[in-house]
């Protein structure tokens, strides 16, 4: 087993690198928004964010789903019992916070 200094010092670094590429992707987003309005206008950006709204939320539910059908079996096969509900959670999660994010 690793020393714990290493380990928390691995799990801080990659708490960092996580953060700054939410940081990193929201900043994209941003310019990818004001350009798209600016280049489409008011009513073709609106048709464009409810089609981007649709198919998240269709690919978020389409993952869920499977996550939440594969828990069980992934669970036997990684021999991790308690895995299964965690990934019933997370499936929930991909639904609910894929929708609440955009």
């Amino acid at each position: 087993m690793a020393p714990t200094s290493n380990s928390r010092a691995h799990a801080a670094a990659g708490s960092v690198i996580q953060v700054g590429a939410r940081i990193g992707m929201l900043l994209l987003g941003v310019v990818l928004m004001g350009y798209l309005a600016r280049r489409l206008g008011t009513a073709e950006y609106g048709r464009y964010a409810v089609s981007m709204l649709q198919m998240a939320g269709m690919l978020a539910t389409t993952l869920a789903v499977v996550i939440a059908l594969a828990a069980q079996p992934l669970a036997d096969l990684l021999r991790s019992p308690g895995i299964a509900p965690l990934l019933r959670i997370l499936s929930a999660d991909f639904a609910l916070g894929t929708v609440a994010g955009i």
